[in-house]
């Protein structure tokens, strides 16, 4: 299991959800939450991390930096634009 999939099954299993409820509060498909969390779907949209976070109770960039960390990648960092 990549660490991504890991965290949201932990997270939404802590808050007591089910794949259904969790996709139904993020506005996407349960097929979504499923592939997420079975690691069939590799990437993720935005606006479905950034709902999955706001559910779980979590800031976006936590859940991707715990997986850069579970995998020793340091997370990404955004260029500075002036």
């Amino acid at each position: 299991m990549t660490p991504l999939r890991v965290e949201i099954r932990a997270l939404r299993k802590s808050k007591g959800l089910s794949q259904q409820a969790l996709a139904d509060a993020v506005g996407t498909g349960r097929e979504t939450v499923n592939r997420l969390e079975n690691g069939q779907q590799k990437s993720v949209d935005l606006d479905v991390l950034e709902g999955l976070a706001r559910v779980l109770g979590v800031s976006p960039g936590a859940l991707l930096a715990h997986a850069d960390e579970q995998q020793g990648r340091r997370p990404a960092r955004r260029k500075r634009t002036r």
